[in-house]
């Protein structure tokens, strides 16, 4: 399996443990869920597409307002289940999971960028990578 494939099949992985945390939540952080199982499909979606580039042609453009959104709406989503009375502690573990995931998938990122010879491949696991560590950064407000 090349590095481009094990990606697709991590963040779709990684969106089904998402959409298998959201049931034990809280009703507080189901928007917030639903927002990172999105984002981890569109990122999906990228790596499907730059799967399919032959030699020669560039890899497929990351739009980071797109898949991350805007910092306007991560206040809103998480403003929701910030100013929640009083969140559980299940709530917290579901956070640190989804948290763990996406350092451990920007880890790879990086890696993949350090042993990628070809630049294009190393520049785009890069970016990959520091969009994860975005959106993680993130995830530390919460």
């Amino acid at each position: 399996m090349n590095t481009l494939a094990f990606a697709a099949s991590m963040e779709n992985s990684i969106f089904a443990n998402i959409e298998k945390l959201k049931p034990g939540c809280s009703a507080d952080l189901h928007p917030l869920l639903e927002a990172l199982a999105g984002f981890h499909k569109e990122f999906e979606m990228v790596l499907v597409r730059a799967k399919s580039v032959t030699d020669g042609q560039s890899m497929p453009e990351l739009d980071t307002m797109q898949l991350l959104g805007t910092d306007e709406n991560w206040r809103v989503l998480t403003g929701v289940f910030s100013a929640s009375s009083s969140p559980n502690a299940l709530d917290y573990a579901v956070l640190w999971s989804v948290h763990a995931m996406l350092d451990k998938s920007a880890q790879f990122y990086q890696q993949a960028a350090r042993q990628s010879v070809q630049p294009q491949l190393r520049l785009f696991y890069g970016s990959l990578g520091e969009i994860k560590l975005i959106l993680r950064r993130r995830m530390d407000g919460v």
